[in-house]
C-alpha cells in the first residue's frame, strides 16, 4: 500500500500600501509559488496586508502557527513606512537592533561612511535571534525567524533572498501533474469533467482536476495519471450510454488553396487532418458565434 503524501504548506504575506492601492503590481508571489512548488512546498494561502503594525503582527502570528513556512516581502527599507522588522520583532515577542554582520557588509557596500547614512542603517536592524538571508543584490540582507522568511519587496531583490535560502527549506512531495487539453468551451466539458473527478477518486480532498477556461487544460494531483483511458471521456467521440452534451461531428473542412495536408492520430486514437500554411492558423467558428472560444 502506498503512503500518504507529505504535503508542506506555506503562506505568502506581501506587505505594502503601494500594492493595495494598485499603484505596483505584486510579482512576487507568482515566482515564490513557483519555486516553492519545485521544492515540493505548497503555497496554501497569499495575503496582501497594509503597513500597519497590528495587521502585521496579527498575521504572522496567525500564519506561522498555521503553515510550515511563511515568506513575507516588503517593508523592510530605508524609509518611514518600512515597519515590517519592528512589526515582526513584535509578533514574536523580542526587541530589535542593528545586526552587527549586517552592519559590516554594508559598511564595506557602501564604502564612504558618508554613504552609510542612518536611513541606511536601519536595514541593518534585525530581531533578536534572527538570522540573516544573504542578499546578492543590494546587501542591505533579509532575515528568518524560526519559520518565518522576510524578504525585500522589489522582485529582483527578493528573487535573489530566495535562490540564496531555499537549501534551508526541506520539501514534501512534489506536485506531479499531468495535462490534456482540448478545444472545447469549458461549458461542454463541466458535466464529464466532474464525472472524472468522482471517478478518481478525488471527491473530499485537495487538488483533483482543474481545467482552465482559457485553454481547456486539466491538472491532476500528485501521482495521479490522467492519460489513458481516464481522461478521453470528453475527448472521444461519444459512446454507448455517454451523452454527447450537444457535439455532432464537424463536417471536415476543404483545404485552402496552397495548405499543407497532413494526417495524424488523436489522443483517443482517431485519425483528423490538420491543416497548416507557414504558421498561420484559423479557428473555424460555427454559426452564431463571435468567438472560437465560447464557455
Amino acid at each position: 500500500m502506498s503512503q500518504p503524501a507529505k504535503i508542506v504548506t506555506a503562506c505568502i504575506v506581501v506587505i505594502g500600501n503601494e500594492i493595495l492601492s494598485g499603484r505596483t503590481r505584486d510579482a512576487n508571489i507568482a515566482y515564490l509559488a513557483t519555486e516553492l512548488g519545485v521544492l515540493g512546498v505548497r503555497v496554501m494561502e497569499c495575503r496582501i496586508i497594509a503597513d500597519v503594525e497590528a495587521t502585521i503582527v496579527a498575521t504572522i502570528n496567525e500564519v506561522r502557527k498555521k503553515f510550515d513556512y511563511v515568506f513575507t516581502t516588503g517593508g523592510i527599507g530605508p524609509t518611514h513606512d518600512d515597519i515590517t522588522a519592528d512589526s515582526i520583532a513584535k509578533a514574536f515577542g523580542v526587541g530589535i537592533s542593528e545586526h552587527p554582520e549586517a552592519v559590516a557588509r554594508m559598511t564595506r557596500h557602501y564604502g564612504d561612511p558618508a554613504l552609510f547614512t542612518p536611513a541606511r542603517r536601519r536595514m541593518a536592524r534585525v530581531p533578536h535571534g534572527g538570522t540573516l538571508v544573504d542578499n546578492p543584490v543590494s546587501v542591505a540582507p533579509g532575515f528568518q525567524m524560526e519559520n518565518v522568511f522576510t524578504f525585500a519587496g522589489i522582485p529582483k531583490v527578493a528573487e535573489a533572498m530566495f535562490q540564496s535560502m531555499k537549501h534551508r527549506l526541506v520539501g514534501g512531495d512534489p506536485v506531479l501533474s499531468r495535462s490534456v487539453r482540448t478545444n472545447l468551451p469549458e461549458g461542454i466539458i463541466a458535466e464529464p469533467l466532474g464525472a472524472l473527478h468522482l471517478h478518481v477518486g478525488w471527491v473530499g480532498r485537495e487538488g483533483g482536476v482543474v481545467d482552465d477556461p482559457d485553454d481547456g487544460t486539466m491538472t491532476g494531483r500528485p501521482g495521479r495519471d490522467l492519460g489513458g483511458g481516464g481522461a478521453h471521456g470528453f475527448l472521444s467521440p461519444p459512446r454507448e450510454g455517454v451523452a454527447d452534451h450537444g457535439r455532432r461531428p464537424a463536417a471536415p473542412a476543404a483545404p485552402r488553396q496552397g495548405a499543407e495536408q497532413r494526417q495524424g492520430p488523436t489522443a483517443s486514437g482517431q485519425h483528423c487532418t490538420k491543416l497548416r500554411a507557414g504558421t498561420a492558423r484559423r479557428n473555424r467558428v460555427p454559426p452564431g458565434r463571435t468567438s472560437p472560444r465560447p464557455v
